[in-house]
């Protein structure tokens, strides 16, 4: 694939489409058509800096009650991360959707960076993880767990995590990247030994209360303390993966400025977003809907997200590469109508406490 055009986040075009998808080729991935784009979005040193300082801030906040091998090593959750988010088209500034702990995707980065010629990343990030746990993790999934580790931490690093006769996890000793979501596992007898093993989180995956110490979101439990539905916004789980647990509601002045028309894809009924916070008496997360780019691609429009992953250290975090996706739909994630693009942070800045 050759790289055509890039585009820097801090010009794009907020009065138009600001972003442009020219040139895709189509790949079967699985039961996908998946489509790679040769465009390239390169992050300003400004961005670049505004994600690492949310991406150390969100790991020190982060609600820990479990000591993996990262928080020994560490004194954080995590090895890596990703941080998913936007650029703000009213303010021009980096709106982050999450700081994802235990980061998934690395394939499919690692495929996009291949494509494109970016053969630092997996590399680099392969050497941080190996210089930081004393020796390449393996990936250990667990019930019916499936993804694309395999092609950045090799075949024979991926396997199926086992059971004994007692029905006790079979634990190696060694640095271990756990691919299973906590109510699967958290009931087996000696998950302790996994998590003590585990680069990553096991029990706390997906735990999102940092949010309200970044600043980004408020807890919320009953229905009237939710915003004015002339408002746009977004209702997450406390923790949940993935776009699971994720409900958007856009108001009605807002949908068409986004160039979908009255229904915007992926947003819900006022009904669904009522029931939403009356079955979660825990609480949930409320924020503001900030839509993903608004992007071109041939004659369709849809949104953009950008996924960035970075290393984390002891006192620092160092931003890295990432991917973008496209999809005509407010909720942007991996699905059989996206396509993924290449993100450059050429600086690969860090962020210290």
């Amino acid at each position: 694939m050759n790289r055509y055009k890039t585009t820097t986040t801090d010009r794009l075009d907020r009065d138009n489409a600001p972003f442009e998808i020219t040139d895709v080729k189509y790949e079967q991935t699985g039961s996908w058509n998946t489509g790679f784009a040769s465009d390239v979005l390169q992050f300003s040193r400004h961005h670049q800096e505004d994600v690492a300082r949310f991406a150390l801030h969100s790991l020190r906040a982060f609600s820990v009650s479990e000591q993996t091998l990262a928080m020994a090593k560490l004194g954080l959750p995590t090895g890596f991360f990703r941080v998913d988010g936007t650029i703000d088209e009213t303010t021009g500034e980096i709106f982050p959707y999450e700081c994802e702990e235990r980061p998934g995707g690395l394939g499919l980065m690692a495929k996009v960076a291949r494509q494109t010629g970016d053969s630092d990343f997996v590399e680099s990030m392969r050497g941080h993880l190996e210089n930081t746990f004393g020796q390449m993790p393996i990936v250990k999934r667990y019930f019916r767990f499936d993804g694309d580790d395999a092609q950045f931490f090799g075949e024979n690093q991926v396997s199926q995590l086992e059971l004994d006769d007692h029905g006790l996890i079979m634990v190696e000793p060694r640095p271990t990247l756990v691919r299973t979501e906590p109510k699967y596992i958290k009931c087996v007898a000696n998950v302790g030994d996994l998590v003590a093993q585990s680069i990553s989180t096991v029990l706390d995956k997906g735990r999102k209360d940092y949010r309200v110490s970044t600043g980004h979101a408020r807890v919320i439990h009953d229905v009237d303390e939710l915003p004015s539905t002339s408002e746009s916004f977004v209702l997450k789980d406390m923790q949940n993966s993935k776009t699971n647990g994720v409900k958007i509601w856009i108001a009605n002045s807002e949908r068409r400025p986004l160039g979908m028309g009255k229904k915007v894809p992926g947003m819900e009924t006022e009904t669904k977003i009522v029931n939403f916070v009356e079955t979660h008496p825990e609480g949930v997360l409320v924020e503001p809907f900030v839509p993903g780019i608004r992007t071109k691609y041939g004659d369709k429009i849809g949104m953009t997200a950008f996924r960035v992953f970075g290393k984390v250290f002891s006192d620092h975090v160092e931003l890295c590469d990432g991917l973008y996706t496209f999809r005509p739909n407010a909720i942007v994630h991996g699905a059989s109508d996206s396509i993924f693009g290449l993100v450059k942070s050429p600086d690969k800045v860090t962020a210290y406490d």
